[in-house]
């Protein structure tokens, strides 16, 4: 049961909650795995009332009021939605943190936040953090989903279970007021404080519903961080104002069996996760033949093709061979998928599409809660990220700049006003810094506009496309192209398993001969360890930290050029 019609821009996010339950109760919210217990737990909307107000009650006796922070690094669960939602209604800021970010980069954000409290998810995140603790002097609670003995840290569940049930209610009011505190990626330099209020969230939330409609009988499987804006408002926020179930997957390394036991109806990732998906799919057989290959292919080709093209025919075969036996891998019950976060390679998109798969490439920012468009079921255009979403007003600058307007986007950067200035322009604008084409009303991403690779002979690269072509090669994982200021383009290649340099560079080129004459990779470096989060190559959206990759392969780099 949707309730758009008591929950609108003027409400908050503990409203949002309110409303919920109020309207289904006993419905299930969330389903969520024990591993002490070793089962699944279903939760209901009124259980989770009662959890939210003891954790109201456990909140303010820690003397937080509202507008101080905390700190949230968890992996995703009702740990985490207890947590955020306790403090949404009390106006209490949440800081949500990766759950596998390093101990340097958590006191960095508790110290610009100015964070009163943490919350971590167990060994793993206090382990990082133990070394940092003298870094974070104004951090003077902290609390864990378990038990740690012979430290500091307080058992969350064991408090909240000494608590009596305690009525929730909701005291922040103000939809204008700051509801969270995102710090970005950091692909470039260190992150920035994004702040979002409860509007800026909720009529993201609002819009992005209405143009991928879900509804109480949808069940979602979440396993990306709810650190994330991407996964928080579509995956948690936009759940709730329809009231569809929410499953936690245990882990990312689980999700193939979580598939099956928790079958989700839709699905919300990142590109990598469906690439990842593809590659194992198809480096195994019967795929991984000379008959199954032709079926893959046919599968492309049909996914790329026009409504009235002979190759929709054709692409019945790979539907029926093998689109039911992959669909079925995917739970059986998915009827969309939604990706955002980074740009889709685009064989894998036409595979997923030929086999009756609809993946829904969307496009957003932090900056802008984030959903800024997304292709809708009935018209998904190749290669587009989809029209803006209601409300939403995008436009191109002189340089192509996509430019972006509505309630979504941010009140600012936490106290930085100059980036502020530099990213929302006098008339509201948001500068994206992403290069853009708008066709027949749908946005088309070409490039960053930081990102463009101008070689020595003033020849301007955007590396994200050819990082994407790169990984059409079954053998190629990740890839990063670099060549700033110099003669040539260089790249360095992630493998599964080791291959000849010259053979693949040679490969390189074939991948790459759509690309004008300059867009060509002379020099290669092969790893065979993949790039990580942990590894702090990449971000937690499995995005490319550039400077990080710069700084560890400057010399081997260098030396193409010498």
């Amino acid at each position: 049961m949707s309730i758009l019609g008591q929950v609108s821009t003027e409400n908050t996010l503990g409203q949002l909650f309110e409303e919920r339950v109020a309207a289904t109760p006993d419905a299930v919210a969330y389903v969520e795995y024990s591993h002490v217990l070793g089962k699944w737990f279903r939760h209901s909307w009124e259980s989770m009332r009662e959890q939210v107000g003891r954790a109201q009650f456990l909140l303010q006796a820690l003397g937080l009021e509202a507008g101080d922070r905390i700190g949230i690094m968890a992996h995703g669960g009702t740990y985490w939605v207890t947590l955020d939602l306790a403090a949404a209604s009390l106006g209490i800021v949440t800081v949500p943190l990766y759950h596998r970010d390093r101990g340097g980069n958590v006191a960095y954000v508790a110290e610009r936040s100015r964070m009163r409290a943490l919350f971590i998810g167990g060994h793993a995140q206090w382990q990082e953090l133990e070394s940092e603790r003298v870094r974070m002097p104004g951090i003077e609670h902290i609390f864990s989903a378990i038990r740690i003995p012979d430290t500091e840290v307080r058992p969350f569940p064991l408090e909240l279970s000494n608590i009596a049930p305690s009525p929730y209610r909701v005291t922040q009011n103000d939809p204008d007021s700051i509801a969270t505190i995102v710090f970005t990626s950091g692909t470039t330099g260190r992150p920035k404080g994004v702040q979002l209020t409860h509007a800026n969230i909720l009529s993201n939330a609002i819009a992005a519903t209405a143009a991928v409609p879900i509804g109480p009988e949808d069940r979602l499987l979440s396993f990306l961080p709810l650190s994330h804006m991407f996964e928080r408002t579509v995956g948690y926020y936009s759940p709730m104002l329809h009231g569809s179930t929410v499953a936690f997957a245990r882990s990312v390394a689980t999700l193939r069996e979580d598939l099956r036991l928790q079958p989700p109806t839709i699905m919300v990732s990142v590109p990598r996760v469906y690439e990842k998906i593809y590659r194992t799919l198809t480096s195994r057989r019967p795929l991984n033949s000379p008959v199954g290959r032709l079926l893959v292919s046919l599968g492309r080709r049909a996914g790329r093709a026009g409504p009235l093209s002979p190759w929709r025919v054709l692409g019945l075969l790979p539907r029926r061979l093998i689109g039911k036996k992959v669909l079925q891998g995917l739970g059986g019950h998915l009827r969309l998928a939604i990706t955002g976060g980074a740009a889709m390679n685009s064989s894998v998109a036409d595979f997923f599409a030929g086999i009756g798969l609809k993946v829904l490439q969307g496009y957003g920012l932090t900056e802008t809660s984030p959903v800024v468009s997304v292709n809708r079921e009935g018209d998904i255009r190749r290669g587009s990220v989809g029209p803006p979403i209601k409300d939403v007003e995008v436009k191109l600058a002189d340089n192509q700049e996509l430019l972006v307007r509505g309630q979504g986007v941010m009140q600012g950067y936490l106290d930085n006003p100059e980036a502020t200035k530099a990213a929302i322009d006098r008339e509201g604008w948001f500068h994206t810094g992403d290069l853009a084409r708008i066709e027949d009303g749908h946005i088309y991403i070409v490039g960053r506009a930081k990102e463009i690779i101008v070689l020595s002979n003033g020849e301007k690269v955007p590396p994200e496309d050819l990082e994407s072509a790169l990984c059409n090669d079954p053998r190629i994982s990740q890839a990063w192209v670099t060549g700033e200021g110099r003669p040539f383009l260089s790249a360095v290649v992630v493998v599964d398993e080791p291959v000849d340099e010259a053979q693949l560079l040679d490969a390189a080129g074939d991948l790459l001969h759509s690309f004008p004459g300059y867009a060509r990779i002379k020099r290669l470096h092969i790893e065979t360890e993949p790039w990580s989060e942990r590894g702090g190559l990449m971000t937690a959206t499995l995005k490319l930290r550039r400077r990080a990759l710069h700084e560890k392969y400057d010399e081997i780099i260098a030396a193409f050029y010498e």
